[in-house]
């Protein structure tokens, strides 16, 4: 069965290419995909990592309803790694954790609606026998179904961008390299492969964690939001959290049809804040394209919108600059931008997430 149902994906994901390829008014569409993160599908879970079964099942409705091309993560990427486009309406599924609401919940809907779903895996938990998890026989089972693929989450699920006391660079490098191994050589054992994906816990990341990953053959996932293109970071793959009010229809609708903002560069790169003091500074060099220019906006958690000024407009790219009125908030926190197309019903959208460790507990 799980052969069948691939050769079938397989054909699935072939034609939909073929007919990106032949049909000019999917281009722009072929050059992103929206990567959607779930954690728990329960009501009597945290409801800033949840939705309910009820809610999850709308979500797949529309997808089928509206000719989505559901993927897994690890197709995308091979499609970016060769840079060759996405099927149009290029959907990914996945999810954080491996909880068993994934096993009760969500799978069942999965099979019904014949969606493929990523799932990254804590290892730690699992191994312990915790609860909330799926064991690794039920984790097996539902691999075998052809629809579910399985990712790296790390071993032990730490704030990994915070060094212990008295750690050197060379300590901390070593400690995180020891932590995604070892999770790598559990899922190998138990399920085969992570498909050199892995998933930053709490979507926290840093240029040590980059790097490390990097040498380690991984691209990193993460977890703000905006649809994934060819341009996209192969550390910095952004997915859209699908929780509480952020999950309702109305959102998750805009989400889905959204495309990657033509972001060539950003600066700061380093996602960890450095000056606690100031108003942040983002700069943002973009290809000029089929978005309003004048209609971008961008906006900072807790301070709303703020301000954008067009430093330099050229014939193919521009130049921009977000300037937020005060001095980013502790823990994490991102600015949002996002424009409507000039031609099409959908928006462009960019995240840009920032780390403020000046109080780590603001982490939790």
């Amino acid at each position: 069965m799980k052969n069948y149902r691939g050769f079938h994906r397989f054909r699935a994901l072939l034609a939909a290419l073929i007919f990106t390829a032949f049909f000019s008014g999917a281009a722009q569409a072929a050059d992103s995909c929206v990567v959607l993160v779930y954690h728990h599908f329960a009501t009597d879970t945290p409801a800033s990592t949840s939705v309910t079964p009820e809610l999850f099942e709308a979500h797949l409705r529309y997808l089928k309803q509206n000719n989505f091309n559901v993927i897994f993560l690890s197709e995308a990427m091979e499609l970016y790694r060769q840079q060759q486009p996405f099927p149009s309406k290029c959907v990914v599924l996945t999810a954080d954790d491996a909880y068993r609401s994934v096993y009760s919940s969500a799978m069942p809907l999965l099979r019904q609606y014949e969606f493929p779903m990523t799932i990254f895996v804590t290892t730690e938990g699992v191994q312990r026998g915790f609860g909330v998890y799926m064991t690794w026989e039920q984790m097996r089972e539902i691999q075998g179904s052809g629809l579910i693929e399985y990712g790296n989450h790390s071993h032990t699920h730490e704030h990994f961008i915070l060094r212990k006391d008295g750690e050197t660079e060379s300590q901390y490098r070593q400690r995180l390299r020891g932590d995604f191994t070892r999770a790598r050589d559990i899922l190998k054992e138990e399920l085969g492969s992570d498909h050199g994906l892995f998933a930053y816990p709490y979507g926290e990341y840093n240029r040590e964690m980059m790097e490390v990953l990097r040498e380690l053959g991984y691209m990193g996932i993460a977890q703000h939001s905006g649809a994934m293109s060819h341009r996209s970071d192969a550390m910095v793959i952004t997915r859209f959290p699908m929780a509480a009010q952020f999950a309702e229809m109305g959102e998750f609708r805009v989400k889905v049809n959204s495309r990657a903002l033509p972001v060539l560069s950003a600066e700061p790169s380093d996602p960890v804040l450095r000056d606690h003091d100031n108003p942040y500074t983002l700069t943002m060099t973009l290809e000029r394209g089929n978005f309003r220019e004048n209609d971008l906006a961008c906006y900072m958690s807790f301070q709303g919108r703020v301000p954008v000024t067009w430093l330099e407009r050229g014939e193919d790219t521009a130049t921009i600059e977000v300037k937020t009125p005060r001095p980013p908030g502790k823990g994490r926190t991102r600015i949002n931008c996002t424009a409507p197309a000039a031609r099409g019903n959908f928006f462009y959208w960019y995240s840009h997430p920032i780390f403020n460790l000046s109080d780590p507990q603001a982490l939790d």
